[in-house]
């Protein structure tokens, strides 16, 4: 979705059918709001392309371009992401009761759209069903599996795929990071690389520590564990990544593939981990937490009952 040619093809279709709705989806850590603000650019730049330095981009980094609105989840005192409440779907429809300013378009980012609320998806629908003027949307989710059946059918899918481990390693040595680093994150980030780039200044090795703290906790002990990581949705789901990578490098040294392991700085404590366990167990222990991350992502399943039936898992 970065390259030219796509942002071209998009850009076509919107101009044969005077705008559009778009999802764009995939993974988290493709980039997939940076290609959405691209796109924007794309759509409204003076050049016709995005050139990032003429009026209308900048001021779509800025957030202050009149006719592009950017949505995003609000942040809680705990550092928590909100839902997207209905007030947010009242301010879009607002921003699009007006006609474009400056630009070609009235375009509405909304990132983490899986995160919108069940009335805000009602009200958002009514939006997509009696579409004004020239009216670009997107929406930017991870998870389409929690957005209505009946949005998703009005939506232009655009989906994101992961990279070769070897284009985010030359990615990374191009922004100046050492070999050593370079390897490390793009192993780690299994195809991702805006994941890559944030491993640079934060190489996630807490959520990993946390796992292998819970490998050695009780029964009790992972119950309150549970309690612990249900106040942060965010930091679940890059526990259950960190699980999951961490439980295949355990997979791996037992067979004796140790070229393979990805947490190569953890291996030795993963060596010890790895002891604790019967090799059949461990394949076991993968597919159950792949399954409470699938019903965490895309359906509106108790999450504590899925965290806690994992933990008795492990």
């Amino acid at each position: 979705m970065s390259n030219q040619n796509a942002f071209r093809r998009l850009t076509e279709r919107a101009a044969d059918i005077g705008g559009g709705s778009y999802l764009f989806w995939g993974p988290k850590g493709l980039g997939k709001m940076e290609a959405a603000v691209e796109f924007a650019k794309s759509l409204e730049c003076l050049k016709k392309t995005p050139c990032l330095n003429c009026r209308s981009c900048v001021d779509i980094d800025k957030r202050i371009h009149p006719d592009v609105l950017i949505v995003e989840p609000k942040i809680g005192e705990s550092g928590e992401e909100k839902e997207i409440g209905i007030g947010e779907v009242r301010r879009i429809k607002h921003f699009l009761s007006f006609f474009p300013q400056s630009g070609s378009y009235k375009i509405v980012v909304v990132d983490k759209a899986d995160r919108l609320t069940e009335e805000a998806q009602n009200s958002f629908l009514k939006i997509l069903e009696e579409p004004k003027g020239r009216a670009i949307l997107i929406l930017v989710a991870a998870n389409p599996g929690r957005l209505l059946e009946t949005i998703l059918s009005r939506l232009f899918p655009v989906k994101f795929k992961t990279w070769p481990r070897e284009e985010i390693y030359r990615l990374l040595k191009g922004k100046g990071a050492d070999e050593k680093t370079a390897h490390v994150a793009a192993r780690k980030a299994m195809g991702r690389p805006a994941l890559a780039e944030e491993m640079l200044s934060d190489p996630h090795d807490d959520e990993q520590e946390a796992i292998f703290e819970l490998i050695d906790k009780s029964a009790a002990g992972r119950f309150v564990f549970v309690e612990e990581i249900l106040k942060n949705e965010k930091g679940n789901e890059d526990l259950l990544d960190a699980g999951l990578f961490l439980f295949r490098d355990m997979l791996l040294l037992k067979l004796g593939l140790n070229d393979l392991v990805v947490n190569v700085n953890f291996r030795e404590k993963a060596e010890k981990a790895a002891a604790k366990y019967e090799a059949g167990k461990i394949p076991d222990i993968i597919r159950s937490i792949l399954k409470t991350s699938i019903i965490l992502k895309d359906t509106n399943a108790n999450s504590r009952l899925a965290l806690e039936n994992l933990m008795l898992q492990i």
